[in-house]
């Protein structure tokens, strides 16, 4: 009796251990096995290719034949090389993922494409960057993980798929390498499949096989930095080791432009895609005011951005993002600070363009504390290094606004006599201070560099750098910097303020060590990264500027007619009102006082030293026609004549908060 009792109780513990019945089972729908005869008759391939069926598959579970494409040499396969097949319709609305075999001798990275039909597109990211090749991996792909490409029309419709495709792209050529796939199937449930595969199959060398399709965005400032002031942009005296090595794992742009000659119009264009001209904020808030002058500016929007506009972080939100702002704000005081603006998490938001010193205490900088002697350079990236650090449930958009190397022109000592030993006679950067300044800021992008590596976050994270106007060149002695061979500088009408340096990395997606010499303009970045985040452009928007994902991805033309500026007013950089037009080669300033127009074939004659206005009438009358017709689109507030012009006194200059100070003072 006790036997059976004991009996009884064990085939009662068994039965609470059962296996999963067969309704309980996960459905598993094949898409391709690759079993049947003649496997390789339905693959097309996008360069020329070799089509095989090899026994060697990765498992005997999986079948006992797979597919092998490799690819021919001199099959001109720079960018890319893809196969795919057509399939009969399928259903997988039901499908929780989709799993295949994979195995390359390609470091690269990959999307696998689902098609409804030719405009209607799925897409997963997976990378075998860092892992091991010539191994069979099995690849799991949530189906919530797949997004729509910004080249599709749409999502694909999952209930009648008949087309997949695995790409790789980013890193080729890819000439004479393979791909070998098999057993492309769905499943109705989020299980891992019961093939065994060794552990360092399954993550090589611990990156994961999954990159997300929704990147990381860190956005970096610069402030007053240079066309020129770059190691890769042409300086023999500034030393950028760190920002150089960025420019070569991304994309270097040549002809970038901030989006007028000073910063806050620049600014305000990055975070709202919109000119400085169409949202009246065309100078520095709150404003230089040159009372004797010819001309008076308008009536221009010069205390803040104002909250009706849609920001970069406001965007970005929508769509699921964790906003960071660091730094310099100067769009407002504090009822407009970031934090108003879309910024879920801000620190060293100043109202004002300047810190007031680099080195600690900074009576500008509101909410970053210090020690003695800190670097404000050094400081803010302490602060932003612990927020890529902390756990992050969402990605990430974090906005870093350097003050470097805007005056005032601080360095560390030691930086200062290293340049002091390197300047020669040849230099036509000479001012070590400024040197040590941008140092600094090379060395505070590498830290940031290195933290995205070693939280093994760079293959993730979109990294952009800029600058919001040129280099200074009328401040200090010696001369704060050199932005030869362009004309001038910051505040002047010429390329040296509009041309800047722009850097912009993504790995997997824009080919390591591209040159591109698209023009390009501070209002590119909202639509960029807006079809960076999935989000469709609406039919009807006032935006000003253009996505640059065909530049980034394919090297495309953006088939852009022509770049316009817009700045009524007069600055110390040489500046007097003027607006500007790019198009194609020639470069065109009309000045607001009379001065006679300037025309430029910058293609040939980047220093702008021979004015075309009289040999090209044509080409200028078009122009100024292009530029009055955009002024009048974007509604551009112009000057007017100013009843206190007095010739002995135009270069008189008060700020305006001066000018109200002393107005109040007059008053009472």
């Amino acid at each position: 009796m006790r036997h059976s009792f004991f009996l009884f109780a064990i085939i009662l513990m068994l039965q609470s251990f059962a296996v999963p019945t067969l309704a309980q089972s996960p459905i598993r729908l094949t898409i391709d096995s690759f079993e049947q005869p003649n496997a390789t008759a339905g693959i097309v391939t996008t360069h020329t290719a070799s089509l095989s069926v090899t026994a060697a598959g990765p498992q005997t579970q999986a079948g006992k034949q797979a597919i092998n494409t490799t690819i021919k040499q001199n099959a001109g396969t720079t960018e890319y090389f893809g196969m795919g097949s057509e399939t009969k319709a399928l259903n997988l609305s039901e499908s929780r993922q989709i799993t295949f075999w994979i195995k390359t001798n390609i470091e690269s990275s990959f999307n696998f494409q689902i098609h409804s039909d030719d405009e209607h597109v799925s897409v997963f990211k997976f990378s075998t960057i860092g892992g091991k090749l010539n191994l069979w991996k099995q690849i799991s792909m949530p189906i919530s993980q797949f997004n729509t490409p910004v080249w599709a029309k749409d999502k694909a419709d999952w209930t009648k798929i008949i087309k997949w495709q695995v790409t790789a792209f980013g890193s080729g050529p890819y000439d004479g390498k393979y791909i070998a796939l098999d057993n492309i199937g769905s499943t109705n449930h989020d299980f891992t499949s019961n093939i065994s595969v060794p552990e360092t199959e399954k993550k090589p060398s611990g990156l994961p096989l999954v990159v997300s399709t929704k990147p990381n965005i860190i956005f970096i400032l610069a402030d007053d930095l240079g066309w020129r002031d770059l190691s890769c942009y042409g300086s023999d005296f500034y030393e950028t080791p760190n920002i150089d090595r960025l420019a070569s794992q991304g994309i270097r742009f040549t002809d970038a432009y901030s989006a007028a000659t000073v910063c806050s119009p620049t600014r305000a264009a990055v975070l709202t895609g919109k000119s400085p001209a169409r949202l009246h904020i065309t100078d520095f808030l709150s404003g230089l005011e040159f009372p004797y002058a010819a001309l008076s500016p308008p009536d221009w929007q010069r205390h803040y951005l104002p909250h009706e506009e849609i920001t970069l972080a406001e965007m970005l939100r929508e769509t699921g993002y964790e906003t960071f702002y660091f730094g310099k704000w100067h769009l407002g005081g504090e009822k407009h600070f970031p934090a108003t603006q879309g910024f879920e998490h801000t620190l060293a938001e100043t109202q004002a363009g300047w810190p007031g010193t680099y080195f600690y205490p900074w009576p500008m900088v509101r909410n970053l504390k210090g020690e003695q002697g800190d670097y404000l350079t050094d400081r803010l990236t302490d602060e932003v290094i612990k927020s890529i650090e902390r756990k992050h449930e969402r990605p990430f958009f974090t906005f870093l606004s350097y003050f470097t190397p805007h005056r005032p022109t601080e360095g560390k000592m030691e930086y200062i006599r290293k340049f002091e030993k390197k300047l020669k006679p040849e230099h036509l950067q000479r001012n070590t201070v400024n040197a040590a300044m941008i140092q600094s800021l090379d060395e505070n992008v590498g830290r940031i560099i290195k933290t995205l590596k070693r939280l093994k976050l760079d293959d993730e994270t979109l990294l952009i750098f800029a600058s919001d106007n040129g280099g200074n060149h009328y401040a200090d002695t010696p001369q704060k910097t050199n932005n030869s061979p362009l004309r001038d500088g910051k505040g002047s009408a010429y390329e040296g303020a509009y041309r800047v340096p722009l850097i912009i990395r993504w790995p997997g997606v824009i080919h390591a060590g591209t040159t591109s010499n698209e023009p390009v303009t501070s209002e590119d970045f909202f639509p960029t990264l807006r079809a960076v985040s999935g989000q469709k452009q609406p039919p009807r928007e006032d935006l000003d500027g253009m996505s640059l994902l065909p530049v980034l991805t394919n090297q495309q033309p953006l088939q852009r007619e022509a770049l316009y500026w817009h700045y009524p007013h007069y600055h110390h950089g040489g500046a007097s009102p003027h607006g500007v037009i790019r198009k194609g080669p020639y470069r065109l300033i009309e000045h607001f006082d009379g001065t006679p127009a300037e025309l430029y074939d910058i293609s040939t004659d980047i220093g702008e030293t021979v004015n075309l206005i009289n040999t090209l009438p044509g080409i200028a009358k078009d122009l100024q026609r292009d530029l009055r017709r955009w002024r009048s689109t974007v509604g551009a507030q112009m000057p007017t004549i100013n009843p206190n012009y007095d010739a002995s006194r135009i270069h008189e200059a008060m700020f305006y908060h001066q000018i109200q100070e002393q107005t109040e003072k007059d008053s009472r």
